[in-house]
């Protein structure tokens, strides 16, 4: 799909970043090159050094226990210093315990509701791919999660969102939609004579609004915590 050009080097090196995204593009002009980033405050200083770029917020379970929305607030960020660069973004698989082996006690894999929302929150935000980071990791925990079910999990919702990928490459004007309350996401898309409105809680609670959704008027919502939705609207004579 793309060349993979580094992971989260230093901004120190961005002359030789850009100059190898360039040789690159001039060997193979008809593949686009990706990077994985992490350095949300120093985002702008990339730019030119890849064609796509990942976030990779990994929240679950992570030092400090940032809240499950700081995948949104980074792909905000990042989607902003980029200009609207496209994103792949990187939904957190693994347990932080790999990695930080005195931890392990107190950490574990996200559940299958935290990486269903986590992902969506890439999707609500505006990505249009998803790495999940990673299956290496996930295989060193299988003493305590078994590798199969983590596996599971990532299939599942990978097949729930393909599901949608017509509506995702649409180039269609979407509706647009208003009322959502705070800490929920709303995207839309037009494909096929249906109207997608797609719903993501990044809040611990349950949520209950109602959203004006163009050519459908009031649309009751109805959220449990870190839930998600995508609504399916009929246009009127379609």
């Amino acid at each position: 799909l793309a060349w993979y050009l580094y992971d989260e080097l230093g901004v120190e090196l961005r002359d030789r970043l850009i100059a190898r995204r360039n040789l690159v593009a001039e060997l193979d002009p008809g593949h686009p090159t990706y990077v994985a980033l992490y350095q949300i405050d120093d985002f702008p200083a990339y730019v030119g050094s890849f064609d796509i770029f990942g976030g990779d917020p990994y929240p679950i379970c992570q030092t400090g226990n940032p809240p499950i929305s700081q995948v949104t607030e980074h792909t905000r960020l990042a989607r902003e210093a980029a200009c609207g660069g496209a994103m792949w973004q990187i939904p957190q698989l693994f347990d932080w315990g790999n990695y930080r082996k005195k931890d392990a006690p107190n950490t574990r894999p996200p559940t299958f509701d935290e990486f269903r929302n986590m992902a969506w929150q890439f999707v609500v935000e505006g990505a249009m791919g998803l790495v999940p980071y990673a299956i290496h990791p996930v295989h060193e925990m299988e003493w305590r999660d078994p590798f199969a079910i983590q596996w599971q999990k990532h299939c599942a919702i990978s097949h729930e969102i393909a599901a949608y990928r017509s509506a995702f490459v649409s180039t269609e004007p979407a509706p647009g939609v208003k009322g959502a309350p705070e800490g929920v996401g709303v995207r839309s898309w037009h494909a096929n004579g249906r109207d997608y409105v797609l719903c993501v809680n990044t809040t611990r609670q349950p949520v209950t609004a109602e959203l004006e959704v163009e050519g459908h008027g009031k649309v009751p919502l109805m959220l449990a915590p870190i839930g998600v939705e995508m609504k399916e609207l009929r246009r009127e004579g379609k």
